[in-house]
């Protein structure tokens, strides 16, 4: 099973670098909008501004448009009056001449004036002067050229018919042009004024854009700058700690490696307790087999842990040193549980695998090859201490007919049966083996002539009890043949093939016997 730690101790927030980037993403975003809302502001503010001076400038330039317009007008006006005026005096042709010319250049000035009067405002009162002033001076042009038309009627006077003099007409229309030209002056004058002030307004509106502006820009600047240096800490605070977690993910994989020598459970726990406590900021940290381990954590949190419910189980008890116990403490706790926990379920793995190897499945006792281990070894230690021990090989009378009356499953629980009966009536020092199909082999720890007898005899009359009748005539049985190291052979080789001829002879003697190798001896059954 993968190993957990409870819900207060694995719990994780937020990290605070998240929120300060979300909170600077989020000003820079509104510190962008501001001062984007300020320079349109300042540059419709320079606008306004711009419109209102070109508006004062345009204006000006039609009011002296205007005032040139009737100036010209006026002097063109003159210019007619004195060529009346000449021909009245000399009645000469050229000046009939100069009139007519004359008064195609006064209708030009005429219709620039008017043009200039639309440019500069087109005000009513100034219609109403240029329209009389433009019917004054139609007329005038009428009625001199009427006159210049006709014959001269003698030198310094005027023709029978007595023409009036232009000179009363010629002063009105010049009055009339002279107030035009006042009214469009004092009307540009307040319009270039109104100009100026609306101008001078928009000013002021993008200088305190500007200043808004650059308040924001730099109440922004130093917001941002303030965050800036506090991602900057953060980010320093951060490498700190992926650079202590680097060092705890080491230590912590290189204890593994370490804890991989083991071979045993009890090893496995050994390596336990020397895992590097600083690498998960471990104050404390015990580990047991069985039960969750109960010890002092001097007031520190504490909690255990159930690394592994297989087998027998491994039980884990941690608390963490003060200021510690962070995200990073507990990956690198379960990182070193995981590996523990497969640590451990090898560990089992490989008992099992060897308990196996070494154990017969059908009856659950040591099988041929760790009869011969525990025989070479029981050899060994009786050529150092001098020792003698027994060897003795158990067969199952007819034991074929037992599996052809009941059948292999039958046989089977007969044999196992048969196992735990041999097995519970030697000593706890004495061992019992599957030899092979219905053969068992012991090992007692005693060369006693009587001892061995003794127990032997409790082992044949074992399996007497069982009370199993393969056939209505026979009863299951059992024939043992043993013999002595050294005092009957030194050798395993031999040791085994004496105790198996006198199995052979029990067997041959009718059965249901023991004898030790090299004798005949019946045990009556």
């Amino acid at each position: 099973m993968t190993p957990t730690v409870s819900p207060q101790a694995g719990r994780l927030a937020v990290p605070e670098r998240d929120r300060t980037s979300a909170q600077i993403r989020r000003f820079a975003l509104l510190w962008m909008a501001a001062s984007i809302g300020v320079l349109l502001s300042v540059a419709l503010a320079s606008l306004v501004a711009s419109h209102y001076r070109d508006d004062a400038t345009r204006r000006a330039r039609a009011n002296a448009d205007a005032e040139l317009a009737v100036a010209h007008l006026q002097a063109q006006i003159q210019g007619q009056a004195a060529n009346v005026l000449g021909y009245r005096s000399t009645g000469e042709a050229i000046y009939r001449q100069q009139f007519s010319a004359g008064g195609r250049d006064m209708r030009a000035a005429l219709a620039a004036l008017r043009q200039a009067t639309i440019t500069a405002g087109n005000h009513l009162s100034d219609q109403q002067l240029l329209a009389g002033a433009t019917h004054d001076i139609a007329a005038w042009e009428n009625a001199a050229a009427l006159e210049l038309a006709r014959p001269h009627g003698g030198q310094g006077g005027l023709s029978p018919a007595g023409n009036p003099a232009p000179n009363g007409t010629v002063a009105e229309i010049t009055r009339q042009l002279g107030l035009l030209a006042s009214s469009l002056t004092g009307e540009t004058r307040g319009a270039r004024s109104a100009s100026r002030q609306h101008a001078h307004i928009a000013d002021l509106i993008r200088e305190a854009s500007i200043l808004v502006g650059l308040m924001i820009l730099f109440a922004g600047g130093v917001r941002l700058l303030r965050r800036a240096f506090t991602l900057a800490a953060e980010a320093d605070a951060r490498r700190a700690r992926e650079a202590r977690w680097s060092n705890q993910i080491e230590a912590v994989m290189a204890w593994s490696v370490r804890a991989k020598g083991a071979v045993t459970r009890s090893q496995l726990i050994g390596f336990a307790h020397m895992v590097p406590r600083e690498a998960v900021g471990a104050q404390c940290f015990i580990v047991t087999e069985g039960a969750a381990p109960a010890h002092p954590s001097h007031g520190l949190p504490r909690f255990a842990i159930e690394v592994d419910d297989a087998g027998e189980g491994l039980h884990v008890s941690v608390c963490f040193q003060p200021e510690r116990g962070d995200e990073h403490d507990h990956q690198a706790l379960d990182l070193l549980l995981g590996h523990l926990s497969a640590l451990w379920r090898t560990v089992l793995r490989q008992e099992n695998l060897e308990r196996a190897a070494g154990h017969d499945a059908l009856t659950g006792l040591p099988n041929r090859r760790a009869f011969e281990a525990e025989l070479r070894r029981r050899v060994a230690l009786s050529k150092r201490r001098g020792l003698g021990f027994t060897l003795a090989i158990v067969d199952l009378d007819h034991f074929k007919q037992v599996n052809d009356s009941f059948g292999h499953p039958e046989g089977d629980a007969v044999l196992r049966r048969a196992g735990e009966g041999i097995r519970e009536s030697l000593r706890t020092s004495d061992r019992v083996f599957r030899f092979g199909g219905e053969e068992f082999a012991l090992i007692l720890e005693t060369a006693d002539e009587g001892g061995v007898a003794d127990l032997l005899e409790r082992a044949r009359q074992a399996v007497k009890a069982l009370g199993v009748a393969p056939t209505p005539a026979r009863r299951l049985s059992a024939s043992i043949g043993w013999a002595v190291y050294p005092h009957d052979a030194d050798d395993r080789a031999e040791l085994i093939a004496l105790a198996d001829g006198a199995l052979y002879q029990a067997k041959e003697s009718g059965r249901d016997r023991v004898i030790r190798a090299g004798r005949y001896e019946r045990l009556a059954g």
